[in-house]
C-alpha cells in the first residue's frame, strides 16, 4: 500500500519553515498526492532546526489561509465534533496508512489519537504536526478559548493562544482539545420558504450547495426549510424526485464547477462530501456522465 499524504499539507509545512528561515524547505510538485517521506523528512529538518513548538505552530498557518477549498469545508462545520468527522475523512483521502481516532468526546472536549493503520507507527513530528493542524482547524472552524495539550500534560495552546512547551515531549500520539463553546461561522444557509414546489426545490438546492461536504439528512434539511420531513419528501414526490436525487446531483454540480475551476480532484471529492476517491468517481460518473480525470479532460479540449 502506497504511503501517501496531501501536496497541499507539504506546501503548508514547507511554507512555514520557509517563513523561518530554512533554505531547504523549497519542494516541487503539484500534484495532490506526494510520498509521505518527502514530508516526513522536511518535518524533521524544522524540527532539529526550530524544535517540537515550530512543528506545533505549523498547524496554526490554516488561520492565515483566505480561502482553499478543503478549508472551506471545515470552516462550514456547525459544530466542533463535525469539524473532527470531517478531518478524519479528509485522512480516507490522503493518507493510507496514518489515521486520527477520536477516543472520547464530550461537550466541549475530545481526546483523539494519531496512529497507524498498519505498519510502523507514526513518527513524533508527524503526530506534532496533526496535534497542531487539528487544533487550528477546529479554532479556524469556529471554536472558542481553546485549549490543547499532548497527553498527559504539555500544554500547547491556552484560551487560543501558543504556549512553549516546557520539555521536548517523548510523545505527542495522543492529544486532549478543550473549548469554551463553539461559535460556527456564518454559513449563508439560511432559506427563505416558499409555497411553490419549484421554488422548494431551488431553495433546498442552494441549501445543499452551501455545504456539500455535509451529512445531510432530510430531517436536517427540512427544519432549515421550515417544514417537516414528511412534508418535505410529500412535495418532491408530487413534483417526482427525492431528496436522495437532488443531494446526489447538488453534490455532482458542485464538484462539476469546482473540477473546471482547476482544484486537484481528491480535494473536490472531500469538499462535496464524498466518503473516498472511489465513491466520488463512482457517483460523478453516474450524474455527469464521465469520470472526473475524464470531464477535466473533456473542458480543456473544449478550450484549446
Amino acid at each position: 500500500m502506497d504511503d501517501l499524504t496531501s501536496s497541499a499539507l507539504i506546501g503548508l509545512v514547507r511554507s512555514a519553515f520557509a517563513r523561518r528561515g530554512l533554505a531547504d524547505a523549497s519542494m516541487s510538485g503539484a500534484a495532490a498526492h506526494a510520498p509521505a517521506r518527502d514530508k516526513r523528512s522536511l518535518l524533521e529538518a524544522g524540527h532539529a532546526r526550530f524544535g517540537a513548538d515550530a512543528v506545533l505552530a505549523v498547524g496554526r498557518e490554516v488561520l492565515e489561509v483566505p480561502w482553499d477549498p478543503v478549508l472551506e469545508v471545515f470552516r462550514r462545520a456547525p459544530t466542533a465534533a463535525e469539524v473532527l468527522a470531517r478531518w478524519e475523512r479528509l485522512e480516507r483521502y490522503y493518507h493510507s496508512r496514518h489515521r486520527t481516532r477520536i477516543v472520547a468526546l464530550g461537550g466541549n472536549w475530545a481526546l483523539l489519537e494519531h496512529h497507524a493503520s498498519e505498519g510502523p507507527a507514526p513518527a513524533l513530528v508527524e503526530d506534532l504536526l496533526i496535534a497542531g493542524l487539528v487544533a487550528g482547524l477546529l479554532q479556524d472552524a469556529g471554536a472558542d478559548e481553546l485549549e490543547a495539550r499532548l497527553e498527559p500534560d504539555a500544554v500547547f495552546l491556552v484560551a487560543g493562544s501558543p504556549r512553549a512547551l516546557r520539555a521536548a515531549p517523548a510523545s505527542a500520539a495522543c492529544f486532549r482539545l478543550r473549548w469554551s463553546s463553539f461559535s460556527p461561522r456564518d454559513r449563508g444557509a439560511s432559506v427563505a420558504t416558499s409555497e411553490s414546489v419549484g421554488s422548494l426545490i431551488e431553495q433546498l438546492r442552494r441549501l445543499l450547495s452551501s455545504d456539500p461536504a455535509q451529512s445531510w439528512r432530510v430531517e436536517d434539511a427540512a427544519a432549515a426549510l421550515g417544514l417537516t420531513a414528511r412534508t418535505l419528501q410529500r412535495r418532491l414526490r408530487d413534483a417526482g424526485t427525492t431528496f436522495r436525487a437532488l443531494l446526489r446531483r447538488t453534490r455532482a454540480d458542485s464538484a462539476a464547477r469546482l473540477v473546471a475551476e482547476g482544484v486537484p480532484l481528491a480535494e473536490t471529492g472531500f469538499a462535496c462530501g464524498y466518503a473516498d476517491q472511489a465513491h466520488f468517481t463512482r457517483e460523478f460518473r453516474s450524474c455527469i456522465g464521465l469520470a472526473p480525470g475524464a470531464y477535466r479532460e473533456s473542458l480543456a479540449t473544449r478550450e484549446r
